[in-house]
């Protein structure tokens, strides 16, 4: 590989994408660099402006998980942080809730702000920030875990799921392990408040207060000593320290990391060098991507071009190639009053590309079950492919009034594409071929090319290119972008 095939490799996997826009950054920086540039985002508040999201004009907010699902989406586009949203995204998977349970959008607010604020750091950190979340504590049934009512199925899960792994753990584990974790509960006082919707929601923009959060009894807690996994402990606390610590867990969740970022069912020699890293460094996730990358087998035909897109890697990917995300931000405004909504020309093609991930079944805050989505072939099925070739990018086009008639012209985002391909200077139909899957990021084989070819001729030839005529050319680059997104190779990264 070359250090251009390398970085491209590396925003496919630690990125939605080898798009344009930073394969012109990360290209010069070369490979290690780039690697640097991915892991350099840090532990940090991320701010969503609520009462913007919530706003509606003349009614009452609505304190939606949809809602800040779009907020979360508009970064996933638009990030310079991509490596932040995708382990984020990890993450959710891992620690799957799903406001289709939880019902509380302010719940759903604070854990998806909980796994973006530092995805990449140590896995006590995250396992304490997910397991404490109201979201999470609902999804798995809680609503108090008392001396006198043990919740031994959260206790379960949180082995199971999050930590250890099938077949790491007793039944007596289980039980002393629901004893530690007793006193465990959560507040939510949104619906409690007697205030004026708008005005919580406005508390919630201006101080950062969710309503909603993780909440300890003493009176409820089993003081008596536990025994987990052969040690000694008394709290949930040291519960998590110990998991977060234990072998098992190191290798289970580096399995996952592994599968998430490379490819599944990996040799159990990569899976012990990444978790011998994990635990040498608290479970620090930023060094084992580190170690990941350093693996021959990352940089070997199984792992690249060999992974099939999830829907979000998809549709999130199609959209960064066409930098939807900088025409989004701008219209988005995020920096407007409090009580001025997004506008609906950021809302609502976000708003849209939620709900192609919806009917794909991989709409973030809301996955199937505690189990998260899965990865890989799973997706490949003759519905899912044909919703692929039909859906492209937001903001293709835009409707204009043109005296009285109603035209569809090509919207920033489409225009941009079209000049990035002109940058190119094709000079013929092989060469428009050729820019238009470096730029969507595919390899053809030499037959899946002539067929693009075929479907440039059909649909103009050289003509656009020739007469300068963009509209002509987003009109032509638009057709042959659905056959590339129906193609196998499109839809591995």
């Amino acid at each position: 590989m070359t250090d251009r095939d390398k970085v491209a490799h590396l925003l496919r996997r630690f990125s939605f994408g080898a798009n344009a826009w930073e394969m012109e950054e990360c290209v010069p920086l070369g490979p290690e660099k780039t690697l640097e540039k991915l892991l350099s985002f840090g532990d940090k508040d991320l701010p969503v402006n609520v009462a913007r999201w919530a706003w509606i004009p003349n009614e009452d907010p609505q304190v939606g998980a949809w809602r800040f699902r779009n907020h979360w989406l508009l970064h996933m586009v638009a990030s310079k942080e991509p490596l932040r949203e995708k382990l984020a995204l990890f993450w959710h998977s891992h620690f799957a809730a799903s406001d289709e349970k939880v019902e509380d959008g302010a719940a759903m607010l604070d854990y998806m702000q909980g796994l973006r604020r530092n995805p990449g750091g140590k896995f006590y950190d995250i396992l304490q920030t997910a397991a404490k979340s109201t979201a999470l504590l609902k999804m798995l049934d809680v609503r108090v875990m008392a001396k006198w009512a043990p919740n031994e199925n959260f206790a379960r899960e949180l082995l199971e799921l999050y930590t250890l792994g099938v077949g790491n753990y007793s039944e007596k584990d289980i039980k002393e392990v629901a004893r530690a974790l007793t006193g465990w509960s959560f507040i939510q006082t949104l619906y409690e408040d007697n205030a004026p919707m708008r005005s919580k929601v406005l508390r919630m923009a201006r101080t950062n207060h969710t309503f909603s959060a993780y909440a300890f009894i003493p009176d409820w807690h089993d003081e008596g000593e536990k025994t987990v996994l052969g040690k000694k402990v008394k709290t949930g606390d040291d519960v998590l320290h110990l998991l977060a610590d234990h072998p098992k867990t190191g290798e289970f969740v580096c399995r996952k990391l592994w599968e998430f970022f490379a490819y599944q069912n990996p040799e159990p020699s990569i899976v012990q060098r990444l978790a011998k890293v994990f635990l040498a460094n608290e479970g620090d996730t930023k060094k084992v991507i580190s170690e990941m990358v350093k693996v021959d087998e990352f940089w070997s035909p199984k792992c690249v071009r060999a992974q099939v897109k999830d829907p979000v890697q998809f549709l999130v990917g199609l959209n960064r190639f066409f930098n939807v995300g900088a025409t989004l931000m701008a219209r988005a405004d995020l920096n407007g009053k409090d009580e001025d909504p997004v506008p609906s020309g950021a809302n609502d093609p976000l708003g849209g590309l939620a709900y192609k991930l919806d009917v794909m079944r991989m709409n973030p805050l809301y996955p199937p079950g505690v189990e998260g989505w899965p990865i890989g072939k799973t997706w490949v099925t003759s519905d899912a492919m044909v919703r692929r070739s039909q859906w492209g990018p937001e903001l293709q086009y835009k409707h204009v009034k043109n005296g009285d008639k109603d035209e569809w012209h090509p919207d920033e985002p489409l225009l941009w594409f079209v000049q990035q391909v002109r940058k190119r200077q094709p000079r013929d139909v092989q060469g428009l071929a050729f820019a238009l899957c470096i730029l969507l990021d595919v390899a053809f084989p030499e037959k899946g090319l002539e067929a693009l070819v075929a479907n440039l001729n059909k649909h103009g030839g050289s003509t656009f290119i020739e007469n300068g005529d963009d509209r002509g050319l987003a009109w032509q680059l638009t057709v042959a972008s659905g056959l590339i997104r129906s193609s196998p190779e499109f839809n591995l990264f």
